[in-house]
Parts: structure tokens; C-alpha cells; sequence
């Protein structure tokens, strides 16, 4: 499994929009084995969600992002956990143990946070695992508590 994570520092990057880096995590078995961090620089949206898709990630945990960033991940087969903040080493152990939903990693104003998913896996809540929307846009940008 490929997992990504939009970083600022040792955080979740508050905007994938403006995030400068994904730190790209491989794991097989549960245990890490693959760790690279991918510059995102300056580039611009359509640039930047080409180079994200082009990682072949099974999964992106991010803050913030636009709806029409959301929607160019989502064409691309880009599964998204929106909405997370923290630290990035307790962010992706609360997703590899199932526990990255809950206000805990939640961003300011968002209730639950992590919970909800954009992207692959099916039309409908709970189509794209970790308690996702899976069907793109709809449903995945509302702030319930999950």
C-alpha cells in the first residue's frame, strides 16, 4: 500500500493546494518499508494533481483542499482523506491502526475529521474504507462527526 501525506514541516500541510511536499510511505504488511518525500514546488494545480496521481497512491491524507483540485485527484483515481491535521508520524499511525477518524486529527472546525474519503472506491458513504465517501465530491466535503 502507497499512502501519502501532504507535509509542511512535520505536519500535515494545512492546504494541498499550496503544500510543498507529499511524503510518499510504503507499507507491506503492515510495517513501513519505503519512505521518499516528493517536492510539489510552485507548480500549478493541473501540474500539481498530475504529478500526485502519478505516484500511484492508494491513498492521499491532506488538510484543506480546493473543490476543483478535489475533483482533478479524483478523475485521476486519487483516493483523498481530507481535512486531517497533526503531526505526521501519529497521523499515519492512527491510519494504519483505523484510528485517523475522530476530532483528534480533525482540523479546526471540522468534526471527526479523517473520516470522510474523496476519490476512488465507489459511489456512496462508506465505498472507499477508513469510513469514506469514495464517490468523489458529494458527501465527502461535509464535517460530520464520524
Amino acid at each position: 500500500m502507497r499512502v501519502g501525506i501532504a507535509i509542511w514541516g512535520r505536519k500535515i500541510s494545512p492546504v494541498l493546494d499550496v503544500s510543498e511536499a507529499v511524503l510518499v510511505v510504503e507499507f507491506s504488511g503492515g510495517e513501513r518499508t519505503d519512505i521518499e518525500t516528493v517536492e510539489l514546488g510552485g507548480w500549478g494545480m493541473m501540474r500539481r494533481a498530475r504529478l500526485i496521481g502519478d505516484l500511484g497512491l492508494d491513498t492521499l491524507i491532506c488538510g484543506a483542499l480546493s473543490d476543483r483540485l478535489a475533483g482533478l485527484l479524483a478523475w485521476r483515481g486519487v483516493r483523498v482523506i481530507p481535512w486531517v491535521s497533526g503531526d505526521v508520524d501519529d497521523v499515519l499511525s492512527a491510519f494504519v491502526d483505523g484510528k485517523l477518524s475522530g476530532q483528534r486529527f480533525a482540523m479546526p472546525g471540522c468534526r471527526g475529521g479523517g473520516g470522510r474519503g474523496l476519490g476512488r472506491g465507489g459511489a456512496g458513504r462508506g465505498g472507499a474504507g477508513q469510513g469514506g465517501t469514495g464517490g468523489g465530491r458529494q458527501g465527502g466535503r461535509k464535517h460530520e462527526g464520524g
